[in-house]
């Protein structure tokens, strides 16, 4: 399988990761179909409403580690929301994006409304700089996110990214769960307090609750973390309290085109240090996944009819009209918003 060829992954895992592929496309495709809009309170004779609108030319940065299932979760939501797609796929895994874009044309997408372009940090660089992008969507690394969204800021476009994480996993007592243990993790070592692309977990036993969402939060990531009990009453007392934008119970890394998926902005202090300069969410910013998804590749137009007679239009909108101060008290104010 041409995915795990070039990552590396397990076959097994791919297999059950790519046949999920198609329902974002049904998930954001249902979502336009069945989304309803608002009316708006205003005063007098008026009536507003919103109506979303596309951004326009959109960029997606996608990863190595899931090549195609990163990229159909951003090309849907961007798609569904009316948008073009320029996706540059990581430069060590591009070989299933760049087959993604025939069986877009193949679904009936428009010639160019889809561009798959690989490239290194140069190609990046010159798409992120450039002036017909109008929105920034990226999944990789911290230092590369902030690099990314400061670049977004002086242009003044929205960013995604969806960054590093840790993702603790906190046993309890009465979870049939077993855990082979070597040793245990020092609290300030980088093992502890950084990514690790590997089959490493550090294990540090918790005196109460409260102790074990002290070592949970204990990192400058906040993306994800599960919780392994049978209690359920217990979970719910514990998640407010757990600075990560995903919880589990009983389970981890479940992903669904439905559930948002994106980080909390860590709090306090952590053990870790010489972080600063990362920034103060290093696990990103919006959400993947959701009608949060589908939002953040659209923008918010706000619509306003004056649907008044003539004679009431002409009284209320004639801002620069004469003043009759006789008549000042029977005749309704010009308005102001």
């Amino acid at each position: 399988m041409l995915e795990s060829q070039q990552t590396g992954r397990c076959i097994r895992e791919f297999r059950a990761q790519l046949a999920r592929l198609y329902e974002w496309f049904e998930y954001y495709s249902a979502l336009i179909r069945v989304g309803e809009g608002s009316t708006l309170p205003l005063r007098g004779q008026l009536l507003g409403y919103k109506a979303r609108r596309p951004l326009g030319v959109v960029l997606q940065i996608t990863p190595f580690n899931h090549p195609l299932l990163i990229a159909v979760k951003k090309l849907a939501a961007a798609l569904a929301a009316g948008n073009s797609v320029i996706v540059k796929p990581s430069e060590v895994a591009p070989l299933t994006v760049l087959e993604l874009g025939p069986m877009t044309q193949e679904a009936g997408i428009p010639d160019g409304v889809v561009q798959i372009l690989p490239g290194a940090a140069e190609t990046a660089k010159q798409l992120v700089e450039s002036p017909y992008i109008r929105k920034i969507d990226f999944t990789g690394g911290t230092r590369v996110g902030t690099l990314l969204s400061e670049q977004a800021g002086k242009r003044l476009i929205p960013i995604t990214t969806e960054l590093g994480g840790k993702a603790p996993l906190i046993v309890m007592e009465d979870c049939p769960v077993d855990l082979a243990v070597n040793e245990q993790a020092v609290r300030s070592s980088t093992l502890w307090q950084e990514e690790v692309f590997g089959p490493v977990v550090c294990v540090v036993p918790f005196r109460d609750d409260a102790h074990a969402i002290e070592l949970a939060n204990d990192s400058r990531f906040g993306l994800g973390a599960s919780v392994w009990t049978a209690d359920h009453a217990r979970f719910h007392r514990m998640v407010p309290r757990i600075k990560a934008g995903i919880v589990w119970l009983n389970t981890h890394h479940r992903n669904d085109p439905s559930s948002p998926w994106g980080a909390i902005a860590p709090t306090g202090n952590f053990s870790g240090s010489g972080t600063a300069s990362l920034g103060a969410n290093p696990s990103g910013i919006g959400r993947e996944n959701g009608l949060e998804a589908l939002n953040a590749y659209s923008t918010v137009q706000s619509i306003t009819i004056n649907y008044a007679d003539h004679e009431t239009m002409r009284s209320s909108e004639d801002w620069f009209g004469p003043a009759d101060k006789g008549a000042a008290s029977s005749q309704p104010p010009v308005r102001y918003g």
